[in-house]
C-alpha cells in the first residue's frame, strides 16, 4: 500500500489557450453556429475567433449569404466547413443546408436549400461552421 503526498502533483499540466500538445496551431480558426430568419443576414455564436477579425453575415438573395473577410481568406489555403443540420419542419418539409468554397479572398458563399433542392430561407439553426486559414 503506498501513502499519499499532497504536495506532489497529481498529472503533468495540460496545455490552456489554443494550444496543442506541440504548441500554438499552425492556423487561424474561426468557429460559430449560425442562425437565419426570414430576409435577414445570418446571426453567429462565436465559440472561437482567432482571425483577429471578426467577419461579417450578408444576405444576397434566398437561400444565399455571404461571410465576408476582406483580404483574410487565403484561396487554396482556406478550409472550410459547415455541417449541414436537417429540420423537419412540417410533415412534408426537411430542410438541409449546402455550401460553397471561397470564391475569392474576400467572401465565403454559404447557400441554404430546401428537402426539394431550392435556395430557402430560415434554414439555419445553431448550425455549425468552421474555418481555417493556414499561413
Amino acid at each position: 500500500m503506498g501513502c499519499y503526498n499532497s504536495e506532489l502533483p497529481i498529472g503533468p499540466p495540460g496545455p490552456t489557450g489554443p494550444q496543442g500538445p506541440a504548441g500554438e496551431l499552425p492556423y487561424k480558426i474561426y468557429t460559430a453556429l449560425l442562425t437565419q430568419v426570414d430576409d435577414d443576414a445570418p446571426t453567429a455564436i462565436v465559440l472561437e475567433n482567432t482571425l483577429g477579425f471578426v467577419p461579417v453575415y450578408s444576405r444576397d438573395t434566398v437561400g444565399r449569404y455571404f461571410l465576408t473577410y476582406v483580404g483574410g481568406f487565403i484561396v487554396g489555403k482556406t478550409f472550410s466547413l459547415i455541417n449541414g443540420v436537417v429540420i423537419e419542419s412540417d410533415a412534408t418539409s426537411v430542410s438541409t443546408l449546402g455550401y460553397e468554397t471561397v470564391p475569392s479572398a474576400n467572401r465565403l458563399l454559404i447557400e441554404s436549400f430546401n428537402g426539394f433542392g431550392n435556395l430557402n430561407d430560415n434554414v439555419m439553426v445553431n448550425t455549425p461552421i468552421e474555418i481555417r486559414i493556414y499561413p
